[in-house]
This record gives structure tokens, sequence and C-alpha cells, in this order.
């Protein structure tokens, strides 16, 4: 459920239809399982690295990709940017 909220920004109606159940018991969902992922999880597997790790890091990214000074990437990540101008698309936003 924590999912669907997330990619559909936050829709309480659609996403606790969708599931078939009270908008309250899906706020009720989200919220405990954001506190679940924001606090052991988050913890657990999001860190910030140690300097060697960092510079092992960022050695690779400039090697491989050619980016200086990154130590990490998110993948899955979005940003939302304006529609060009001009061109046709299906989607509700657009996104790099």
């Amino acid at each position: 459920m924590l999912l669907h909220f997330v990619a559909h920004k936050g829709k309480y109606g659609l996403l606790s239809d969708k599931f078939g159940i009270t908008r309250s018991c899906y706020f009720n969902c989200v919220d405990e399982m954001t506190e679940i992922v924001s606090g052991d999880l988050l913890r657990k597997h999001i860190y910030w690295p140690c300097s060697d790790r960092q510079k092992e890091m960022s050695d690779y990214y400039l090697q491989k990709f050619g980016f200086p000074g990154v130590i990490g990437a998110v993948d899955g990540t979005h940003i939302t940017i304006s529609k060009p101008p001009g061109q046709q698309f299906a989607e509700d936003y657009f996104s790099v």
C-alpha cells in the first residue's frame, strides 16, 4: 500500500477504493509503514559510507561514468520537469 501511495501522490480516496478499505484504514496502514521504513529499515540499509568507501565509490563513478565527486546513486528516483513544448505525451507528468 505504501508503494501505491507514493506512486499515486497520496490520493487516499482512489487508493482506499482500490484495496476495498476505508480512507482512514488506508491512512493508518500508510502511516504505520512509513514509520517502519523511516525507522529500522532506513538506519539498517541507508547510511553514509566511511571515508575509505567514499573514495572507492567516487573513483568508480568517475572512471565508469565520468562523474566527479559522486559517492552513490538512488535507483528509481524521478525528478519532475515541465512538459516539452509542442510534443504530445499520454503521461500526466514528466520526469528525468
